[in-house]
Order: structure tokens, then sequence, then C-alpha cells
């Protein structure tokens, strides 16, 4: 499952020993990090970095802009061992390229992906209900709200209400060729 992906506009490129630098500034981010997790030190990112290179099964990619090979974000899938028909997703992009329609070419991209593998009939996605704009980008794939737990998230000293989402199969609206928000 190494291979990269293409949108009109991106490449995902697997995760490798060299996205080191960019996975460090992308993990200390504050805007990057708001709805995600506390930031960590570097011993922690570098530890999650190396669990996420070896990641199996599964995959992680690095988002690039076609033409541009720094990178813009990243993008994980997940298979669930116990649980061999689902996945979960997570992603994040820089802030100075938020509102490109990236993450939903990206998201589109992984989930046709992931649909596309033997057994797979179920994708998973967490958001805070703050995080509005991935709220929107996973409802716009086709995710629905299966599950809100209040106040459970505790993010530097705030409790936040965590939504799971799901997507299935017959849910999924795929990027159409050169449509971009």
């Amino acid at each position: 499952m190494k291979n990269e992906l293409f949108t009109a506009r991106l490449v995902l490129a697997p995760l490798n020993a060299n996205d080191w630098p960019f996975y460090l500034a992308l993990r200390q981010n504050p805007d990057v990090m708001k709805y995600m997790a506390e930031i960590d030190n570097e011993d922690g990112i570098r530890q999650s970095f190396e669990r996420l290179l070896n990641q199996e099964p599964g995959c992680y990619f690095i988002i690039r802009e076609q033409h541009n090979p720094q990178a813009v974000g990243d993008i994980g899938l997940n298979i669930n061992r116990l649980v061999p028909d689902a996945a979960a997703v997570g992603y994040s992009l820089l802030p100075h390229v938020r509102g490109k329609g990236y993450a939903y070419e990206a998201l589109s991209a992984v989930c046709q992906f992931a649909l596309n593998l033997p057994g797979i009939k179920k994708i998973s996605a967490l958001a805070l209900r703050e995080n509005q704009a991935s709220i929107q980008l996973l409802e716009k794939v086709g995710f629905r709200c299966e599950i809100v737990t209040k106040e459970s998230y505790l993010l530097n000293g705030h409790y936040y209400d965590d939504c799971e989402y799901r997507l299935y199969e017959e849910n999924f609206r795929p990027l159409q060729p050169h449509s971009h928000p």
C-alpha cells in the first residue's frame, strides 16, 4: 500500500524518512494542532513519526502540490485489524494553503483508494464540534455524524464535544475530475 496517489493538483506520496523536518514543523504549528492535540515535545513527535513510517496495515501520505515539491499537509489511513472492513482517516494542512480545496482533493483520493481495497466497507473520522471546517469537509465527501460524545476530549485545558463520522461506500461522493471548490 505504498503507492503515490494523484489528483488534478496534488501528489500524495508515502511518508519517508526525509519528511521528518516537515512533520516536526507541522506538529509544532499551533494553528495546525488547534483541534488535534496538545503540542508534544520533539521526542514525542519523533516517536509518532517513527510509528507512522512503519505503519502496517494502512498508509500515511505527505500532500504536495504537483508542481511544487514543498509539502503542504498530511493525510493518514489506518486499517483496523480488529474490524477488518473498517478504516480511519485523519488529515492536516498548513494554514497558508487552506481554502484552496486541497483537503477535499486529498480526502476524496484517500477515501477512493480505501474503498477500493479488498474488504473495506466504511471509513471513520473524528472531528471536534468546534472544528467546523473539518466537519464541512467530511460532510462534503459523504461522511455522516454517527456519534457525538459530549465534553469528552480535553485539549489545552478545555473540554470539547467529539464527533465520530463514518463514510459508507454508498454515501461516498467522489471528487469529480477538474472540480475544485
